[in-house]
């Protein structure tokens, strides 16, 4: 059997099509008596709208889009994208929205962007200088970058970040350990990626090495001291258990 239409419960009930789309969407622009009518004749039918034409009419989808810069599976991978996810889900939870994943496709973030059905945008980790940056912002929907390092008069002015101080948490932690008397330092850095802007010597693992290197009293490429009574050893590992199991393991 065909699924019922919209044309089959406007015939059956005697209206125009825009008054069945009125009982579903906007009910206040029909008397009671017109719109009951309406939703008996399609619960017999079987009519469901679609989500996808109600969202047209709507012009809104009631979705928020977290755009990625890694593939599902190696972003999965990551724990952190859980605890990230539960955060912007209790927000969303609260205003009656969902939350859609957008990762790059066939390796294009402005693709994805370009073909999400969202109402607003997150931008995880993404370099400032990252050209899909400017295709997401030019999508005329609301935009917040998330773990975007953002300087005043930098590329992303305008944009309202959400971010850490990855240099200045890094060189507090370092001086911590260093004034607890501990001098020999391994530090697990992001491991390149070929699908993100994110590596071990840019972006959050950059900005993390550099605070690290002050917190020490190391130069600004020293990875030891001149007397050597400091020492750091860099490794870098995938962003997920496994990595960070293999990265302990080589130390």
């Amino acid at each position: 059997m065909a699924r019922p239409r919209i044309d089959d419960v406007a015939r059956h009930a005697g209206v125009s099509k825009t008054a069945v789309s009125f009982a579903f969407n906007q009910p206040e622009n029909l008397n009671a008596a017109t719109r009951d009518r309406i939703l008996a004749v399609a619960s017999e039918l079987g009519y469901r709208p679609s989500p996808i034409a109600r969202r047209l009419a709507a012009r809104r989808t009631d979705q928020l889009g977290l755009v990625v810069p890694q593939p599902t599976h190696d972003t999965f991978a990551n724990p952190f994208l859980a605890e990230l996810v539960r955060g912007i889900g209790d927000a969303c939870d609260a205003e009656g929205f969902s939350i859609v994943i957008v990762p790059p496709f066939h390796g294009s973030i402005a693709r994805a962007v370009d073909a999400a059905l969202v109402d607003g945008l997150l931008l995880l980790g993404l370099a400032p200088t990252h050209p899909d940056l400017a295709v997401a912002r030019g999508t005329g929907i609301a935009v917040v970058g998330l773990d975007i390092d953002h300087r005043a008069g930098g590329p992303l002015d305008g944009l309202d970040v959400i971010t850490v101080d990855d240099e200045q948490g890094a060189e507090e932690a370092a001086a911590h350990l260093l004034g607890l008397g501990h001098r020999t330092f391994a530090v697990v850095l992001m491991a390149e990626h070929p699908m993100s802007s994110l590596d071990e010597r840019s972006g959050i693992s950059g900005r993390r090495l550099r605070g690290i290197r002050r917190g020490l009293g190391l130069a600004d490429d020293g990875d030891a001291s001149p007397d050597g009574s400091i020492r750091l050893h860099l490794l870098s590992a995938p962003v997920t258990f496994e990595g960070g199991q293999q990265a302990f393991d080589a130390i």
